[in-house]
C-alpha cells in the first residue's frame, strides 16, 4: 500500500492551458506529500466538469488500501482521454440478501480498475489496449459469479495476500526458472489474460474458487483475441491457459499460500486434435533439389536430414560433430529474444545463444549415415576454408550453417524461406516445423519403436511423440488379412 487509508483532499487547478488534478496525498508513514495528476485535458476545450469527475475519481482510488498513486495517475490519463468515468461510488455487491450476507470480501468498481491498471502497467504498454478485456462484461462476470464465505479458523497467508499480487510476483519469479521462450508463453497468458481479468474481483488467494475458474474459461471462449483478428480461440488456447494457471496455484499450495488450489478442480474443454502435415519421401526429395543456392539452403536440408528443431539446426556448432563416432550432438541453441527476455543474453541481432536445450531430453546425440557423413564434412571443409581466408573473426563460435559473411541465418529468415522453397518446387507451403513431423512420419511408417522415436525427437513426454502412433499400421496388417479370409470363406462356402 503506498497511500494511508484515511480521506484525502484535492483541488484543480491549470497550468499551461491544461487542467491538472492536486491532491494532498499521505505516504505509509502518514506524512503529506502534495502530488499532482496531470489530465492532459485543455482548459478552452469545456473540460471543466469532466476534470471535476476525474478528480473525485481520483480521490476515491486513492482511498482504496490496494491504491497505488502511479496506477492511478495512468487511469484517470486513460479515462480523460475517452472522456468518460465510470460510476466509482456504487459497490459491486451480490443480487441476493443471502449473497451478499456470505460474500467475503465485496469488490468495488475502483478497487477493480486500480489492480486491473495496476496489473497491466507492469507488462504492458499503457497506451495500448488489452482487446481481450471487456470491462462492462467482466463486471457481469463478477456480479454472478458465487463468492466463498469467511472461514475464521482458517490462518493461511492466502486469506489476506490479494490474488494478482501473488500472481505478479510468481510470473516475474519464473523468469529465472524456465527459458526465455518458455517464459515469454507464460507470461503472455499471464499478464494478457489471467492477471487482468482477476484483477476486476479483488480477490485474495484464498477466496479464489472453482466457480471462479470456470467462469474465466467461459470467457476466454468468448472474448477477442488478443491479436485482434477476427473469430474466437480455440480450446487450445485455454488449455494454454489452464496450464500456466494451473503451475502458479500448485506452487501456491505447496507454499501453503491456500489449502487446495482450485484450478485442479477444473477441466478446461476438450483440445482439438492435432493433425501435423507430412511432406512424403518423394516430396521430400523434391523440396531437397530445389534448396541450392538459397540463403538458408544448409539449415533447411539439416532440417530434413535429423528432424530437428529450428533453435537446434542453427544451433549445430562444428564441435558437436564425430566423424570418426559419426554422431552429433544437439546441446546448443539459438533462439530469438522474446521482449521479457534478460537483456544481457541477446545479441546484437537480437538473438539467444545458449548451451541449454527446450528440455533435458532434447540435449541428445544422434547417430549421421553415411549419405549424411559427407555432406557434413563439406560444410566443416568449407568453413575452414573461409576461416583461413577471413581470419578468426568469420564465424568465431564455429557454427555450422552461417552465410558466406559468416553470419547465423536469422531464424525468420529459415522460417520465410522454407515457405518460399515450397512453392518453387511445386509442394503445399506448410510449416518449417513439419519438416520435422514428415521426419518423424517416416520412421515410424517404417516400423521405428514409439519409444526410439521419443528419444531421437527429443521429447520429455511419450504424450507428445503418440501423436504419431496412427501412422504406423504395418502391425495391422495380419489380423486384417485373417478376417479378411474369415470372410471371404464364408462367402464363397
Amino acid at each position: 500500500m503506498n497511500g494511508c487509508l484515511k480521506d484525502l483532499t484535492g483541488n484543480i487547478q491549470t497550468k499551461r492551458g491544461k487542467y491538472v488534478i492536486n491532491v494532498n496525498y499521505h505516504d505509509e508513514d502518514g506524512d503529506r506529500k502534495p502530488r499532482q495528476i496531470s489530465t492532459g485535458l485543455t482548459v478552452k476545450g469545456y473540460n471543466k466538469r469532466l476534470v471535476e469527475e476525474l478528480k473525485d475519481m481520483a480521490l476515491h482510488m486513492l482511498n482504496n488500501e490496494n491504491a497505488d498513486f502511479e496506477y492511478v495517475k495512468q487511469v484517470v490519463k486513460k479515462q480523460a482521454k475517452s472522456g468518460d468515468v465510470p460510476d466509482f461510488r456504487k459497490p459491486y455487491t451480490k443480487s441476493t440478501p443471502e449473497e451478499t450476507a456470505t460474500s467475503a470480501r465485496p469488490v468495488s468498481a475502483e478497487a477493480g480498475l486500480v489492480l486491473y491498471g495496476g496489473s497491466m502497467l507492469d507488462v504492458v504498454d499503457t497506451e495500448k489496449e488489452n482487446p481481450f478485456i471487456i470491462p462492462e462484461r467482466v463486471m457481469e462476470i463478477v456480479q454472478t459469479t458465487p463468492r466463498p464465505g469467511i472461514y475464521p479458523e482458517s490462518k493461511m497467508l492466502g486469506d489476506t495476500l490479494p490474488l494478482v499480487t501473488y500472481l505478479r510476483n510468481w510470473i516475474k519469479n519464473e523468469q529465472h526458472q524456465v527459458r526465455h521462450t518458455t517464459y515469454d508463453s507464460y507470461a503472455l497468458q499471464m499478464e494478457m489474460r489471467i492477471i487482468p481479468f482477476f484483477s476486476f474481483f479483488g480477490l485474495a488467494m484464498s477466496d479464489l474458487t472453482h466457480h471462479h475458474v470456470k467462469a474465466f474459461y467461459n470467457y476466454i471462449l468468448e472474448a477477442p483475441r488478443l491479436d485482434g483478428k477476427p473469430g474466437k480461440v480455440s480450446n487450445t488456447t485455454v488449455h494454454r491457459v489452464h496450464s500456466v494457471f494451473l503451475k502458479a496455484m500448485n506452487q501456491a499450495e505447496e507454499e501453503e499460500f491456500i489449502v487446495k488450489n482450485p484450478v485442479a478442480k477444473v477441466h478446461p474443454p476438450r483440445e482439438e486434435p492435432y493433425s501435423p502435415q507430412y511432406y512424403s519421401a518423394q516430396q521430400i526429395t523434391i523440396y531437397l533439389q530445389n534448396i541450392a543456392h538459397d540463403i538458408a539452403d544448409d539449415v533447411l536440408a539439416m532440417s530434413f536430414f535429423f528432424g530437428t528443431r529450428r533453435s537446434e539446426t542453427l544451433g549445430i556448432k562444428e564441435s558437436a560433430i564425430d566423424f570418426d563416432a559419426k554422431i552429433i550432438r544437439i546441446n546448443h541453441t539459438v533462439t530469438i529474444a522474446s521482449k521479457r527476455c534478460d537483456r544481457s543474453l541477446v545479441d546484437e541481432r537480437g538473438l539467444v545463444k545458449a548451451d541449454k536445450t527446450k528440455s533435458q531430453k532434447s540435449n541428445r546425440t544422434l547417430p549421421v549415415p553415411d549419405v549424411f557423413l559427407n555432406y557434413l564434412h563439406c560444410l566443416v571443409d568449407r568453413n575452414r576454408d573461409l576461416r583461413k581466408i577471413y581470419g578468426p573473426k568469420w564465424n568465431p563460435d564455429g557454427y555450422l550453417c552461417v552465410t558466406p559473411d559468416g553470419k547465423l541465418v536469422h531464424p525468420n529468415t529459415v522460417t520465410r524461406h522454407y515457405k518460399i522453397v515450397a512453392r518453387k518446387a511445386g509442394l503445399p507451403t506448410n510449416r518449417l516445423h513439419d519438416a520435422r513431423h514428415s521426419i518423424a512420419s517416416l520412421m515410424i511408417q517404417n516400423g521405428v519403436d514409439i519409444y526410439v522415436l521419443k528419444e531421437y525427437l527429443g521429447h520429455a513426454d511419450i504424450q507428445t511423440t503418440t501423436r504419431y502412433a496412427h501412422l504406423k499400421s504395418n502391425h495391422l496388417v495380419e489380423p486384417a488379412n485373417k478376417v479378411q479370409n474369415l470372410i471371404s470363406s464364408g462367402i464363397t462356402g
